[in-house]
Protein backbone atom coordinates (compact mmCIF):
# COMPACT_ATOMS: atom_id res chain seq x y z
CA UNK A 1 0.00 0.00 0.00
CA UNK A 2 1.18 3.65 -0.54
CA UNK A 3 2.31 5.96 2.13
CA UNK A 4 -0.93 7.45 2.08
CA UNK A 5 -2.84 4.09 2.58
CA UNK A 6 -6.58 3.95 4.66
CA UNK A 7 -4.75 1.18 6.48
CA UNK A 8 -1.71 4.21 7.55
CA UNK A 9 -3.75 6.90 7.96
CA UNK A 10 -6.38 4.74 10.66
CA UNK A 11 -2.98 3.91 12.21
CA UNK A 12 -2.04 7.62 12.65
CA UNK A 13 -4.97 8.36 13.57
CA UNK A 14 -5.69 6.17 16.37
CA UNK A 15 -2.10 6.45 17.46
CA UNK A 16 -2.79 10.59 17.41
CA UNK A 17 -6.03 9.83 19.37
CA UNK A 18 -4.00 7.43 21.94
CA UNK A 19 -0.74 10.40 22.46
CA UNK A 20 -3.44 13.42 22.87
CA UNK A 21 -5.06 11.87 25.86
CA UNK A 22 -1.68 10.29 27.30
CA UNK A 23 -0.23 14.09 26.77
CA UNK A 24 -3.04 15.87 28.61
CA UNK A 25 -2.83 13.25 31.23
CA UNK A 26 0.81 13.96 31.81
CA UNK A 27 0.41 17.55 31.69
CA UNK A 28 -2.91 17.48 34.04
CA UNK A 29 -1.20 15.02 36.49
CA UNK A 30 2.36 16.76 36.64
CA UNK A 31 -0.14 19.70 37.67
CA UNK A 32 -1.55 18.00 39.59
CA UNK A 33 1.15 16.54 41.43
CA UNK A 34 3.17 19.64 41.64
CA UNK A 35 -0.60 20.91 43.49
CA UNK A 36 -0.54 18.30 45.43
CA UNK A 37 3.17 18.29 46.50
CA UNK A 38 3.19 22.35 47.29
CA UNK A 39 0.33 21.50 49.44
CA UNK A 40 1.63 18.94 51.40
CA UNK A 41 5.04 20.43 51.68
CA UNK A 42 3.06 23.37 52.67
CA UNK A 43 1.27 21.23 55.60
CA UNK A 44 4.39 19.40 56.71
CA UNK A 45 6.04 23.19 57.07
CA UNK A 46 3.26 24.55 59.13
CA UNK A 47 3.63 21.23 60.87
CA UNK A 48 6.83 21.85 61.74
CA UNK A 49 6.30 25.88 63.03
CA UNK A 50 2.94 24.21 64.89
CA UNK A 51 5.34 21.19 66.64
CA UNK A 52 8.07 23.97 67.79
CA UNK A 53 5.85 26.22 69.02
CA UNK A 54 4.32 24.42 71.15
CA UNK A 55 8.00 23.03 72.04
CA UNK A 56 8.87 26.71 72.46
CA UNK A 57 5.76 27.12 74.40
CA UNK A 58 6.34 24.28 76.39
CA UNK A 59 9.75 25.02 77.66
CA UNK A 60 8.50 28.66 78.65
CA UNK A 61 5.74 27.33 80.87
CA UNK A 62 7.56 24.39 82.40
CA UNK A 63 10.16 27.03 83.53
CA UNK A 64 7.77 29.59 84.88
CA UNK A 65 5.71 27.03 86.21
CA UNK A 66 9.07 26.47 88.33
CA UNK A 67 9.74 30.19 88.92
CA UNK A 68 6.64 30.76 89.62
CA UNK A 69 6.79 28.13 92.65
CA UNK A 70 10.01 29.85 93.49
CA UNK A 71 8.49 32.98 93.99
CA UNK A 72 6.30 31.61 96.58
CA UNK A 73 8.85 29.64 98.70
CA UNK A 74 9.75 31.30 101.97
CA UNK A 75 13.27 30.92 101.15
CA UNK A 76 13.48 33.05 98.35
CA UNK A 77 11.35 35.88 100.07
CA UNK A 78 12.88 35.67 103.81
CA UNK A 79 16.47 35.57 101.36
CA UNK A 80 15.12 39.21 99.72
CA UNK A 81 13.92 40.73 102.62
CA UNK A 82 16.58 39.79 104.94
CA UNK A 83 19.85 38.56 102.87
CA UNK A 84 22.53 36.69 105.20
CA UNK A 85 24.36 33.59 105.14
CA UNK A 86 21.88 31.22 106.37
CA UNK A 87 19.04 32.77 104.41
CA UNK A 88 21.25 32.25 101.20
CA UNK A 89 22.04 28.91 102.09
CA UNK A 90 18.48 27.64 101.93
CA UNK A 91 17.88 29.54 99.07
CA UNK A 92 20.71 28.38 96.97
CA UNK A 93 20.27 25.03 98.43
CA UNK A 94 16.91 25.46 96.78
CA UNK A 95 18.00 26.93 93.81
CA UNK A 96 20.41 23.65 93.16
CA UNK A 97 18.07 20.80 93.81
CA UNK A 98 15.53 22.63 91.22
CA UNK A 99 18.20 22.76 88.42
CA UNK A 100 18.48 18.95 89.53
CA UNK A 101 14.61 18.33 89.06
CA UNK A 102 15.03 19.89 85.69
CA UNK A 103 17.99 17.97 85.27
CA UNK A 104 20.17 20.85 83.13
CA UNK A 105 22.97 23.25 84.59
CA UNK A 106 21.50 26.44 83.26
CA UNK A 107 21.80 29.85 85.46
CA UNK A 108 19.19 30.72 88.23
CA UNK A 109 19.99 33.56 89.90
CA UNK A 110 17.84 35.62 92.52
CA UNK A 111 17.91 39.44 91.74
CA UNK A 112 17.00 42.38 94.30
CA UNK A 113 14.58 45.35 93.79
CA UNK A 114 17.23 47.37 93.42
CA UNK A 115 19.02 45.78 90.07
CA UNK A 116 21.73 43.88 92.34
CA UNK A 117 21.87 40.25 91.59
CA UNK A 118 22.13 38.39 95.06
CA UNK A 119 22.81 34.59 94.34
CA UNK A 120 23.94 32.53 91.62
CA UNK A 121 23.64 28.76 91.05
CA UNK A 122 27.08 29.03 88.62
CA UNK A 123 28.68 31.01 91.56
CA UNK A 124 29.89 33.65 88.84
CA UNK A 125 30.54 37.17 89.89
CA UNK A 126 27.44 38.99 90.34
CA UNK A 127 26.22 41.62 88.29
CA UNK A 128 23.48 45.00 88.01
CA UNK A 129 20.80 44.18 85.54
CA UNK A 130 18.39 47.04 86.41
CA UNK A 131 19.52 48.41 83.13
CA UNK A 132 17.95 44.99 81.53
CA UNK A 133 14.80 45.01 79.77
CA UNK A 134 13.87 42.01 81.86
CA UNK A 135 14.71 43.27 85.04
CA UNK A 136 12.42 46.15 84.61
CA UNK A 137 9.69 44.30 83.23
CA UNK A 138 9.84 42.07 86.58
CA UNK A 139 9.52 45.33 88.75
CA UNK A 140 6.44 46.13 86.94
CA UNK A 141 5.02 42.66 87.62
CA UNK A 142 5.29 41.02 84.60
CA UNK A 143 6.75 37.84 83.78
CA UNK A 144 9.12 38.22 81.01
CA UNK A 145 11.17 36.37 78.46
CA UNK A 146 14.12 38.64 76.95
CA UNK A 147 15.64 38.39 73.63
CA UNK A 148 18.98 37.16 73.12
CA UNK A 149 21.06 38.87 74.97
CA UNK A 150 24.74 38.41 76.14
CA UNK A 151 24.86 37.84 79.51
CA UNK A 152 27.61 40.32 81.31
CA UNK A 153 29.11 37.60 83.76
CA UNK A 154 29.71 34.81 81.28
CA UNK A 155 29.64 36.70 77.83
CA UNK A 156 27.65 33.97 75.79
CA UNK A 157 24.45 34.48 74.24
CA UNK A 158 21.12 32.98 75.91
CA UNK A 159 17.68 34.06 76.95
CA UNK A 160 16.52 34.88 80.20
CA UNK A 161 13.14 34.18 81.76
CA UNK A 162 12.06 36.12 84.82
CA UNK A 163 9.29 36.33 87.42
CA UNK A 164 8.96 38.67 89.87
CA UNK A 165 8.84 38.45 93.67
CA UNK A 166 6.16 39.96 95.27
CA UNK A 167 5.99 41.68 98.68
CA UNK A 168 3.34 41.30 101.71
CA UNK A 169 2.82 44.83 100.07
CA UNK A 170 1.87 43.17 96.79
CA UNK A 171 4.79 44.50 95.07
CA UNK A 172 7.77 42.66 93.70
CA UNK A 173 10.77 42.78 96.12
CA UNK A 174 13.03 41.22 93.54
CA UNK A 175 12.95 38.64 90.83
CA UNK A 176 13.90 34.72 90.17
CA UNK A 177 15.56 34.38 86.68
CA UNK A 178 16.85 31.25 84.73
CA UNK A 179 19.10 31.43 81.70
CA UNK A 180 17.91 29.36 78.74
CA UNK A 181 21.18 27.70 77.04
CA UNK A 182 20.49 28.34 73.03
CA UNK A 183 22.82 25.69 72.44
CA UNK A 184 19.67 22.85 73.59
CA UNK A 185 17.08 24.91 70.81
CA UNK A 186 19.32 24.76 68.02
CA UNK A 187 20.31 21.14 68.89
CA UNK A 188 16.68 20.78 68.54
CA UNK A 189 16.19 22.40 65.47
CA UNK A 190 18.73 20.46 64.01
CA UNK A 191 17.20 17.30 64.80
CA UNK A 192 14.20 17.68 64.00
CA UNK A 193 15.07 19.52 61.21
CA UNK A 194 15.27 17.58 57.20
CA UNK A 195 17.46 18.36 54.48
CA UNK A 196 17.38 21.39 52.21
CA UNK A 197 14.83 22.89 54.99
CA UNK A 198 16.11 25.72 57.20
CA UNK A 199 14.45 26.40 60.37
CA UNK A 200 14.91 29.97 61.50
CA UNK A 201 14.16 31.45 65.05
CA UNK A 202 14.30 35.06 65.49
CA UNK A 203 13.84 37.09 68.73
CA UNK A 204 11.50 40.62 68.79
CA UNK A 205 14.55 42.39 67.04
CA UNK A 206 15.14 39.83 64.75
CA UNK A 207 18.56 38.50 66.25
CA UNK A 208 18.99 34.92 65.66
CA UNK A 209 18.17 32.83 69.10
CA UNK A 210 17.96 29.18 66.98
CA UNK A 211 19.08 27.96 63.64
CA UNK A 212 18.66 24.37 62.38
CA UNK A 213 22.10 24.83 60.60
CA UNK A 214 24.06 26.14 63.29
CA UNK A 215 22.93 23.54 66.41
CA UNK A 216 25.71 22.67 67.54
CA UNK A 217 27.38 25.92 67.63
CA UNK A 218 28.06 27.61 70.69
CA UNK A 219 26.51 31.24 70.57
CA UNK A 220 29.28 33.59 71.40
CA UNK A 221 27.69 36.91 70.60
CA UNK A 222 24.80 38.48 69.11
CA UNK A 223 24.41 37.05 65.42
CA UNK A 224 21.75 39.69 63.60
CA UNK A 225 19.55 37.99 61.28
CA UNK A 226 20.88 38.17 57.64
CA UNK A 227 18.97 40.31 55.08
CA UNK A 228 17.64 37.19 53.68
CA UNK A 229 15.45 36.66 57.13
CA UNK A 230 14.84 40.57 57.19
CA UNK A 231 13.46 39.97 53.61
CA UNK A 232 10.72 37.35 54.74
CA UNK A 233 9.68 38.53 57.61
CA UNK A 234 8.79 41.93 54.97
CA UNK A 235 7.25 40.11 52.65
CA UNK A 236 5.29 38.25 55.31
CA UNK A 237 3.55 41.15 56.35
CA UNK A 238 3.27 40.07 59.65
CA UNK A 239 0.38 37.33 58.16
CA UNK A 240 1.46 33.67 59.81
CA UNK A 241 0.93 31.35 57.30
CA UNK A 242 2.85 29.38 53.92
CA UNK A 243 4.13 30.99 50.57
CA UNK A 244 6.29 30.65 47.47
CA UNK A 245 8.81 33.97 47.83
CA UNK A 246 11.61 34.70 45.36
CA UNK A 247 14.80 34.87 47.59
CA UNK A 248 18.24 35.59 45.74
CA UNK A 249 16.61 35.03 42.93
CA UNK A 250 15.30 31.25 43.95
CA UNK A 251 11.96 29.96 44.75
CA UNK A 252 11.75 29.25 48.41
CA UNK A 253 8.54 27.80 50.05
CA UNK A 254 8.24 30.25 53.52
CA UNK A 255 6.29 29.49 56.52
CA UNK A 256 6.01 32.28 59.26
CA UNK A 257 4.50 32.04 62.67
CA UNK A 258 4.81 33.96 66.47
CA UNK A 259 5.23 32.31 69.77
CA UNK A 260 2.62 34.59 71.82
CA UNK A 261 4.41 33.93 74.57
CA UNK A 262 7.78 34.37 74.13
CA UNK A 263 6.70 36.90 71.26
CA UNK A 264 9.63 34.88 68.56
CA UNK A 265 9.48 34.49 65.15
CA UNK A 266 9.21 31.50 63.73
CA UNK A 267 10.20 30.68 59.95
CA UNK A 268 10.92 27.54 58.10
CA UNK A 269 12.42 28.24 54.56
CA UNK A 270 12.40 25.56 51.55
CA UNK A 271 13.91 25.48 48.53
CA UNK A 272 11.19 24.77 45.86
CA UNK A 273 13.76 22.50 43.83
CA UNK A 274 13.37 19.98 46.26
CA UNK A 275 9.02 20.26 46.16
CA UNK A 276 9.85 19.86 41.99
CA UNK A 277 12.07 16.91 42.21
CA UNK A 278 9.81 15.11 44.11
CA UNK A 279 7.06 15.85 41.33
CA UNK A 280 9.58 14.57 38.51
CA UNK A 281 9.81 11.40 40.77
CA UNK A 282 6.61 10.95 40.29
CA UNK A 283 5.71 12.29 36.62
CA UNK A 284 8.66 10.26 35.83
CA UNK A 285 7.38 7.14 36.77
CA UNK A 286 4.07 7.97 35.31
CA UNK A 287 5.23 8.60 32.00
CA UNK A 288 7.34 5.47 32.51
CA UNK A 289 3.94 3.56 32.99
CA UNK A 290 2.16 5.99 30.69
CA UNK A 291 4.83 5.03 27.94
CA UNK A 292 4.25 1.06 28.29
CA UNK A 293 -0.05 1.77 27.96
CA UNK A 294 1.34 3.92 24.82
CA UNK A 295 3.08 1.22 23.72
CA UNK A 296 0.47 -1.31 24.18
CA UNK A 297 -2.05 1.39 22.51
CA UNK A 298 0.40 1.55 19.19
CA UNK A 299 0.12 -2.27 18.94
CA UNK A 300 -3.30 -2.36 19.55
CA UNK A 301 -3.88 0.39 16.93
CA UNK A 302 -1.28 -1.52 14.56
CA UNK A 303 -3.77 -4.85 14.39
CA UNK A 304 -7.29 -2.94 14.26
CA UNK A 305 -5.98 -0.78 11.25
CA UNK A 306 -5.22 -4.00 9.53
CA UNK A 307 -8.19 -6.07 10.59
CA UNK A 308 -10.80 -2.87 10.59
CA UNK A 309 -9.15 -2.19 6.41
CA UNK A 310 -8.31 -5.64 5.09
CA UNK A 311 -12.20 -5.76 3.79
CA UNK A 312 -11.18 -2.16 1.86
CA UNK A 313 -8.08 -3.36 0.92
CA UNK A 314 -9.18 -6.56 -0.64
CA UNK A 315 -12.27 -5.16 -2.37
CA UNK A 316 -9.51 -2.49 -3.40
CA UNK A 317 -7.91 -5.03 -5.27
CA UNK A 318 -10.78 -7.13 -6.82
CA UNK A 319 -11.57 -3.74 -8.38
CA UNK A 320 -8.21 -3.05 -9.45
CA UNK A 321 -7.91 -6.66 -11.21
CA UNK A 322 -11.44 -6.03 -12.71
CA UNK A 323 -10.71 -2.74 -14.13
CA UNK A 324 -7.25 -4.41 -15.91
CA UNK A 325 -9.45 -7.05 -17.31
CA UNK A 326 -8.74 -9.95 -15.43
CA UNK A 327 -10.96 -13.03 -15.45
CA UNK A 328 -9.85 -14.98 -12.87
CA UNK A 329 -10.46 -12.83 -9.74
CA UNK A 330 -11.05 -14.99 -6.51
CA UNK A 331 -14.00 -13.91 -4.90
CA UNK A 332 -14.39 -12.18 -1.82
CA UNK A 333 -14.79 -14.33 1.30
CA UNK A 334 -15.29 -13.91 4.94
CA UNK A 335 -16.64 -10.61 4.90
CA UNK A 336 -18.13 -8.46 7.26
CA UNK A 337 -21.99 -8.23 8.16
CA UNK A 338 -22.17 -4.93 7.11
CA UNK A 339 -22.18 -1.97 4.53
CA UNK A 340 -18.36 -3.54 3.32
CA UNK A 341 -19.91 -7.34 3.33
CA UNK A 342 -23.65 -6.05 0.57
CA UNK A 343 -20.17 -4.07 -1.00
CA UNK A 344 -18.52 -7.26 -1.04
CA UNK A 345 -21.75 -8.91 -2.25
CA UNK A 346 -21.84 -6.69 -5.36
CA UNK A 347 -18.27 -6.71 -6.45
CA UNK A 348 -19.07 -10.42 -6.63
CA UNK A 349 -21.87 -10.17 -8.38
CA UNK A 350 -19.76 -7.53 -10.97
CA UNK A 351 -16.85 -10.39 -10.98
CA UNK A 352 -19.59 -12.80 -11.72
CA UNK A 353 -20.93 -10.59 -14.90
CA UNK A 354 -17.30 -10.01 -15.74
CA UNK A 355 -16.40 -13.57 -15.82
CA UNK A 356 -19.57 -14.45 -17.88
CA UNK A 357 -18.39 -12.53 -20.64
CA UNK A 358 -17.32 -15.11 -22.52
CA UNK A 359 -14.07 -15.68 -24.73
CA UNK A 360 -14.85 -16.32 -28.20
CA UNK A 361 -13.79 -20.28 -27.85
CA UNK A 362 -16.07 -20.83 -25.12
CA UNK A 363 -19.25 -19.64 -26.66
CA UNK A 364 -21.63 -21.82 -28.34
CA UNK A 365 -21.59 -20.09 -32.29
CA UNK A 366 -25.45 -21.13 -32.35
CA UNK A 367 -26.97 -19.27 -29.35
CA UNK A 368 -24.21 -17.46 -27.89
CA UNK A 369 -24.47 -19.46 -24.98
CA UNK A 370 -22.04 -20.66 -23.23
CA UNK A 371 -20.57 -24.18 -24.64
CA UNK A 372 -20.42 -27.40 -22.64
CA UNK A 373 -16.91 -26.80 -21.44
CA UNK A 374 -17.37 -23.62 -20.33
CA UNK A 375 -20.37 -24.02 -18.26
CA UNK A 376 -18.54 -27.01 -16.83
CA UNK A 377 -15.86 -24.76 -16.00
CA UNK A 378 -17.95 -22.08 -14.52
CA UNK A 379 -19.64 -24.52 -12.19
CA UNK A 380 -16.68 -26.03 -11.23
CA UNK A 381 -15.63 -22.49 -10.10
CA UNK A 382 -18.61 -21.81 -8.62
CA UNK A 383 -18.84 -24.86 -6.83
CA UNK A 384 -15.60 -24.11 -5.34
CA UNK A 385 -16.21 -20.41 -4.17
CA UNK A 386 -19.55 -21.96 -2.55
CA UNK A 387 -17.11 -24.60 -0.35
CA UNK A 388 -14.31 -21.21 0.56
CA UNK A 389 -16.96 -18.72 1.11
CA UNK A 390 -18.98 -17.76 4.21
CA UNK A 391 -20.39 -14.99 2.98
CA UNK A 392 -23.96 -15.53 2.65
CA UNK A 393 -23.20 -18.63 0.55
CA UNK A 394 -27.34 -19.90 -0.26
CA UNK A 395 -27.77 -22.71 -2.79
CA UNK A 396 -26.30 -23.68 -6.00
CA UNK A 397 -28.70 -25.07 -8.54
CA UNK A 398 -27.91 -27.10 -12.07
CA UNK A 399 -30.76 -27.61 -14.12
CA UNK A 400 -30.57 -29.63 -16.94
CA UNK A 401 -33.01 -28.76 -19.59
CA UNK A 402 -33.67 -30.99 -22.61
CA UNK A 403 -36.58 -29.33 -24.94
CA UNK A 404 -39.53 -32.09 -25.71
CA UNK A 405 -40.64 -32.89 -29.52
CA UNK A 406 -37.51 -31.20 -30.60
CA UNK A 407 -36.39 -33.72 -33.21
CA UNK A 408 -39.98 -34.52 -34.46
CA UNK A 409 -40.51 -30.70 -35.04
CA UNK A 410 -37.00 -30.48 -36.38
CA UNK A 411 -37.67 -33.49 -39.11
CA UNK A 412 -40.87 -31.62 -40.43
CA UNK A 413 -40.08 -27.94 -41.09
CA UNK A 414 -36.03 -29.02 -41.48
CA UNK A 415 -32.58 -28.27 -39.75
CA UNK A 416 -32.50 -24.42 -40.33
CA UNK A 417 -36.16 -24.52 -38.48
CA UNK A 418 -34.73 -26.22 -36.17
CA UNK A 419 -32.33 -23.96 -35.42
CA UNK A 420 -33.94 -21.19 -35.33
CA UNK A 421 -36.08 -22.95 -32.33
CA UNK A 422 -32.66 -23.54 -30.29
CA UNK A 423 -31.88 -19.59 -30.46
CA UNK A 424 -34.81 -18.44 -30.07
CA UNK A 425 -35.33 -20.63 -26.60
CA UNK A 426 -31.28 -19.52 -26.01
CA UNK A 427 -32.72 -15.74 -26.35
CA UNK A 428 -35.59 -16.05 -24.15
CA UNK A 429 -33.46 -17.92 -21.61
CA UNK A 430 -31.16 -14.85 -21.68
CA UNK A 431 -34.59 -12.78 -20.78
CA UNK A 432 -35.77 -14.63 -17.37
CA UNK A 433 -31.92 -14.48 -16.33
CA UNK A 434 -29.69 -12.20 -15.20
CA UNK A 435 -26.07 -12.03 -16.74
CA UNK A 436 -24.53 -13.72 -13.40
CA UNK A 437 -26.67 -16.54 -14.00
CA UNK A 438 -24.46 -19.34 -16.53
CA UNK A 439 -26.38 -20.55 -19.46
CA UNK A 440 -25.41 -22.62 -21.65
CA UNK A 441 -25.87 -25.21 -24.41
CA UNK A 442 -24.56 -28.65 -24.25
CA UNK A 443 -25.41 -29.87 -27.17
CA UNK A 444 -28.58 -30.64 -29.65
CA UNK A 445 -31.74 -29.57 -27.56
CA UNK A 446 -29.94 -29.56 -24.12
CA UNK A 447 -29.17 -26.57 -22.29
CA UNK A 448 -27.97 -26.37 -18.43
CA UNK A 449 -28.36 -23.43 -15.62
CA UNK A 450 -26.08 -23.06 -13.55
CA UNK A 451 -27.69 -20.65 -10.20
CA UNK A 452 -25.59 -19.69 -7.09
CA UNK A 453 -26.70 -17.70 -3.80
CA UNK A 454 -30.67 -19.22 -4.04
CA UNK A 455 -31.76 -18.32 -0.90
CA UNK A 456 -33.91 -21.61 -0.99
CA UNK A 457 -35.43 -24.26 -2.59
CA UNK A 458 -38.86 -22.58 -3.38
CA UNK A 459 -37.00 -19.42 -5.28
CA UNK A 460 -35.15 -22.53 -7.65
CA UNK A 461 -38.73 -24.39 -8.16
CA UNK A 462 -40.23 -20.80 -9.42
CA UNK A 463 -36.89 -20.58 -12.05
CA UNK A 464 -37.98 -24.07 -12.87
CA UNK A 465 -41.20 -22.81 -14.19
CA UNK A 466 -40.50 -20.08 -15.86
CA UNK A 467 -38.01 -22.96 -18.20
CA UNK A 468 -41.23 -24.36 -18.73
CA UNK A 469 -43.49 -21.54 -19.20
CA UNK A 470 -40.59 -20.26 -21.85
CA UNK A 471 -40.57 -23.59 -23.61
CA UNK A 472 -44.81 -23.94 -23.77
CA UNK A 473 -44.85 -20.38 -25.15
CA UNK A 474 -42.03 -20.61 -27.44
CA UNK A 475 -42.96 -19.22 -30.64
CA UNK A 476 -40.71 -18.85 -34.42
CA UNK A 477 -41.80 -16.81 -37.07
CA UNK A 478 -45.03 -16.21 -35.42
CA UNK A 479 -45.96 -19.42 -35.16
CA UNK A 480 -45.97 -21.61 -32.06
CA UNK A 481 -43.08 -24.21 -31.90
CA UNK A 482 -45.51 -26.87 -30.31
CA UNK A 483 -42.52 -27.77 -27.70
CA UNK A 484 -42.18 -28.30 -24.20
CA UNK A 485 -39.65 -29.12 -22.11
CA UNK A 486 -37.81 -31.42 -19.45
CA UNK A 487 -35.85 -30.34 -16.44
CA UNK A 488 -33.75 -32.25 -13.80
CA UNK A 489 -32.75 -30.20 -10.99
CA UNK A 490 -29.91 -30.99 -8.39
CA UNK A 491 -29.31 -28.71 -5.66
CA UNK A 492 -26.13 -28.17 -3.47
CA UNK A 493 -25.21 -28.98 -1.16
CA UNK A 494 -28.26 -31.51 -0.88
CA UNK A 495 -27.16 -33.51 -4.05
CA UNK A 496 -23.50 -33.07 -3.78
CA UNK A 497 -20.32 -31.02 -3.88
CA UNK A 498 -18.75 -31.83 -6.96
CA UNK A 499 -19.83 -30.79 -10.46
CA UNK A 500 -19.82 -34.43 -11.05
CA UNK A 501 -21.98 -35.38 -8.46
CA UNK A 502 -24.32 -32.54 -9.55
CA UNK A 503 -24.53 -32.81 -12.98
CA UNK A 504 -24.97 -36.64 -12.47
CA UNK A 505 -28.06 -36.16 -9.69
CA UNK A 506 -29.40 -33.39 -12.34
CA UNK A 507 -29.57 -36.42 -15.41
CA UNK A 508 -31.13 -38.83 -13.07
CA UNK A 509 -33.60 -35.96 -12.37
CA UNK A 510 -34.55 -35.18 -16.17
CA UNK A 511 -35.10 -39.08 -17.06
CA UNK A 512 -37.57 -39.04 -14.50
CA UNK A 513 -39.44 -36.23 -15.80
CA UNK A 514 -39.54 -37.75 -19.18
CA UNK A 515 -40.36 -40.78 -17.70
CA UNK A 516 -43.09 -39.48 -16.02
CA UNK A 517 -44.64 -37.72 -18.73
CA UNK A 518 -42.19 -34.48 -19.99
CA UNK A 519 -43.23 -31.04 -19.34
CA UNK A 520 -42.29 -30.76 -15.87
CA UNK A 521 -39.35 -30.45 -13.86
CA UNK A 522 -37.92 -32.93 -11.17
CA UNK A 523 -35.80 -32.26 -8.53
CA UNK A 524 -33.18 -34.63 -7.78
CA UNK A 525 -34.58 -34.68 -3.63
CA UNK A 526 -37.72 -36.08 -5.04
CA UNK A 527 -35.70 -39.52 -7.08
CA UNK A 528 -36.60 -42.77 -5.27
CA UNK A 529 -33.92 -44.51 -3.07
Amino acid sequence: MSNTSIKKRLFLLMITIGIIPFAAAVIFIGLQTAQQWEQTSKAAAWSKNVNLNQHLTQISEKNFYVLRTLTFAPAIKNYLANPNPQEEAEALTLLNNTNKLLQDDNLMAVTSASGLQLLRTDRSPKVNISQQRHFQEAMEGREYVSDAIVALATGKTQIVLVTPVMGSNNKPIGLVQRNFNLNMLGAYLAEHNDNGTDIIILDDNNNIIAHSNKGDNDYTKNIQATDIYQTVLRKMEGSEGANRLMLANKEYLVTYSRNQLTRWNIITISPYSSIWAAVNTTVFRGMVLGLSLLFIVILTAQFLSDYLTRPIREITSVLTELASGRKDIAQLTALPDNELGKMALAINEMRNIHHNIKDPTQVDKLTGLHNAESAEAVCRQRIQEYQETTLYPGLIAILLIDLDNFKKASAKAGHEHGNQILKEFASRLTDIFTVKDCIGRIEGDEFIVILDHQPDTESIRKKASNILQVARNLTVDGNHAGLTASIGVSIAPHNGKSYNHLYHAADLALYAAKHEGRDRYKLADELEG
